[in-house]
């Protein structure tokens, strides 16, 4: 029998299959090609990848490129240009603070040279002092309160405290730091006269009421009775009565070493005081007497006076805004020396009209007042009124 061919085969098989699918069925000529194609497919899911370099990358032997080179981290190239540091901005105010030349304890009188530490000077722009001091001192900021550097005169016993507003020149604050600085009174008596004068309109000028503080040794002899108690006072005495006009007088030892003798260090003639008088070795068994004098009012009126002692830095006596007129002069207290307790200076008092010591009220028919003389016109001055 002759045998089958391929093509007779092929018929069959195609038959069969339009009988079961009545749809057009595609067929590929080529079997056998696309059998291998699909094959091709399905392997490249599995394969690694291909690390042939592109056609754009540049000719040249792969052998001759270096295979462990380190990878290049230079950084790309920008316009954008670094943002600059402010070197103020990173200072720390904690470390700012305040400097006095003169140390944190002074005698009264010193001008104190203030100054900021902790940023440098280029960084601030602006600068607010602040000063806060003892009742009756009046001490002002010189050249003023907005200078770098600053110094001020603590004329007044007590603590003084300073602080200073930094700003940047931004226009921000940069630090607030303060410091106190004691101003305290060594010698063995301290005296200090203030005073305020309610009718000046400008107690810092170079016009103002004038008192003076006096300092007389007891037994000191003015030739002058202006209290009218029947026995001399001892105002106005050479050498025993230390004011302005006898500001340094020798009451003591001829040995210049040996710091005895009183000394009136400020004399005020302009307004507000203080005036400051000291005794550094005051001497045992002697009694000193404190005054006041109203020496003239510049047409200003009454003043109101505060007299502090200090004893070895100690307070010890104070009366404050005592009612003087022009010429009145006031008794202010006696002190002998050394102090006791029971022996504190007082202020020195007299019945009201009358030239009777007392203590109260109770021991007057009258009022027991502060020994204040009015119309108060020593000899010794023939220009005084």
């Amino acid at each position: 029998m002759k045998p089958l061919t391929a093509v007779p085969f092929l018929c069959v098989v195609l038959l069969a299959a339009c009988l079961d699918h009545p749809e057009p069925v595609a067929l590929s000529l080529d079997a056998d090609r696309d059998a291998a194609s699909t094959d091709e497919d399905l392997s490249s899911l599995d394969a690694e990848p291909d690390t042939t370099a592109s056609p754009d990358t540049p000719s040249g032997d792969a052998s001759d490129a270096p295979t462990d080179a380190a990878p290049d981290t230079t950084p790309a190239p920008t316009d954008v240009t670094p943002e600059t540091v402010d070197p103020c901005a990173a200072l720390v105010p904690g470390y700012v603070a305040i400097g006095v030349q003169e140390g944190e304890e002074v005698l009264p009188q010193t001008k104190l040279h203030l100054f900021v530490t902790g940023f440098p000077v280029h960084c601030i722009a602006a600068y607010r002092w602040e000063l806060d001091q003892p009742i009756g001192s009046q001490s002002l900021l010189m050249p003023s309160s907005s200078a770098s550097n600053p110094t001020v005169e603590v004329n007044v016993a007590g603590t003084y405290t300073l602080r200073v507003e930094l700003f940047g020149h931004d226009g921000r604050r940069l630090a607030f730091p303060t410091t106190q600085v004691f101003a305290n009174p060594a010698a063995g008596i301290h005296i200090e006269l203030l005073w305020t004068t309610p009718g000046d309109p400008d107690p810092n000028d170079i016009r103002g009421a004038d008192l003076d503080l006096h300092f007389a040794l007891g037994g000191a002899r003015g030739d002058y009775d202006g209290d009218g108690d029947g026995q001399f006072d001892p105002w106005y005495d050479i050498p025993f009565d230390t004011y302005w006009y006898n500001h340094a007088p020798d009451w003591g030892s001829l040995d210049a070493g040996i710091d005895d003798n009183p000394s009136l260090d400020r004399d005020d003639t302009d307004g507000i005081g203080p005036e400051n008088l000291n005794l550094r070795l005051p001497e045992d068994g002697k009694t000193y007497h404190v005054g006041v004098h109203y020496w003239r009012d510049q047409v200003l009126g009454p003043s109101y006076a505060t007299v502090r002692i200090y004893i070895h830095g100690n307070l010890v006596f104070e009366q404050s805004d005592v009612e003087l007129r022009e010429f009145d002069f006031w008794w202010v207290t006696d002190l002998t020396w050394p102090p006791q307790a029971d022996s504190l200076p007082t202020a020195s008092r007299t019945c009201q009209g009358t030239t009777d010591p007392c203590t109260t009220d109770a021991d007057c028919t009258t009022t027991c007042t502060l020994r204040i003389t009015p119309n108060y016109h020593h000899p010794f001055f023939p220009s005084a009124p």
